[in-house]
């Protein structure tokens, strides 16, 4: 599966809503969730461009497996998601393969879904509160995402394809 998307920096949450909702989109996700991401001692996936994440979110548990991330204006990359029994014994199978957390980030995710696109926004918590709430746009192509970009009101150049780490760069200062 590929994951399409864009990042959309200090938005205006309420008018995006109601953008949105002149879209129909609905609602569907309004809770908050946590992301572990595991590599070796070396940092051998990172430095393949390979991301290896858990997420609990909802009640639910989810291995994701992220490569080939290409970064123009939108961010794409093959991503791969497996349901999973439970976090401990995820996290034992990746321990006896020599993967453990290098870290960790909780967020608050509130997200709407039309036309086949995913609008979510976004806001980190704990030791990643710093970064200011975002607004991301998903959808199946490059295309689709940019089009719902101008729907709601922006332009290209409001478009980041940064990862969690580009966001981090560019808010501590």
């Amino acid at each position: 599966m590929k994951e399409i998307e864009v990042k959309i920096l200090e938005v205006n949450r309420k008018e995006i809503e109601k953008k949105l909702l002149g879209l129909e989109a609905k609602k569907v996700f309004d809770d908050c969730m946590e992301a572990f991401y595991f590599d070796d001692e070396e940092g051998s996936l990172k430095k393949k461009g390979v991301i290896l994440r858990v997420r609990k979110e909802a009640g639910e548990v989810y291995l994701f497996v992220k490569s080939n991330v290409s970064k123009e204006i939108v961010k794409s990359a093959d991503e791969k998601v497996v349901k999973v029994e439970s976090f401990d014994a995820i996290e034992e199978i990746l321990g006896v393969l020599g993967f453990f957390v290098k870290g960790i980030a909780k967020k608050k995710r509130v997200m709407y879904k039309a036309g086949g696109a995913s609008f979510c926004f976004d806001k980190y918590q704990d030791d990643l509160s710093f970064i200011p709430e975002f607004f991301e746009v998903e959808a199946g192509s490059e295309e689709e995402v940019l089009k719902y970009v101008k729907l709601l009101g922006f332009r290209e150049n409001d478009c980041r394809s940064w990862s969690l780490s580009e966001l981090i760069k560019n808010y501590k200062k």
